[in-house]
């Protein structure tokens, strides 16, 4: 779309009517965090509450316990005070609270499912995973923080970290090949210079 071909600095270069595959634009989004391919993904979810439950439900039906789920959200969240419960903000501007969120995901039956959350006050969806056998999920902060990008502002610290820790296997300690979702942590966890608390819970 125009809106996505317009994005700011940091983005791959998207243009106006071209086709992506997805596989890409999630590679752009993860690894480098680019704005544009944030942007079109999003149109293409047209993101949403209903449509996130929708795509979820899609999910369940065609994952079965001999697959994996992986869950990755960045951009913006928040606490809602009244309620005393996080919010991941939506690209439409809407809200998906933690407890909408995890009835959804947990919907899915998967062999594992790993959440990772790079958006403020995150640490407050950890409580609504708790006693789930097969979900794994780490947050860049705290119910009661906010998350920081790294110096020079391009990406999400904690996530930034947690990525590179797969993708390059330097989180592999135990040096198995498998880096897995609490190594990554410890990982980002002693590289993260953030006034922030990351945390992990694997269920």
């Amino acid at each position: 779309s125009k809106n996505a071909a317009m994005q700011p600095k940091v983005r791959l270069g998207v243009r106006e009517g071209e086709k992506y595959k997805v596989k890409d634009l999630l590679y752009g989004l993860m690894l480098e965090s680019y704005n544009d391919c944030a942007v079109v993904l999003a149109e293409h979810a047209e993101g949403s509450v209903e449509n996130f439950e929708k795509r979820m439900n899609q999910m369940a039906d065609k994952l079965t316990e001999e697959d994996y789920l992986f869950v990755y959200t960045i951009d913006h969240g928040g606490l809602d005070s009244s309620r005393n419960e996080s919010y991941l903000v939506l690209w439409n501007g809407m809200y998906i609270y933690a407890n909408e969120f995890s009835e959804s995901v947990k919907s899915v039956n998967t062999q594992a499912t790993n959440i990772v959350m790079g958006q403020c006050n995150s640490g407050g969806f950890i409580d609504y995973f708790k006693n789930s056998p097969n979900i794994c999920i780490s947050t860049a902060c705290a119910k009661n923080e906010y998350s920081f990008a790294m110096t020079g502002g391009l990406y999400d610290e904690y996530v930034y970290y947690w990525t590179n820790s797969h993708v390059n296997l330097v989180g592999d300690n135990d040096r198995n090949t498998f880096v897995s979702a609490s190594e990554s942590h410890v990982y980002s966890v002693s590289r993260d210079s953030r006034n922030e608390t990351p945390q992990h819970y694997a269920g």
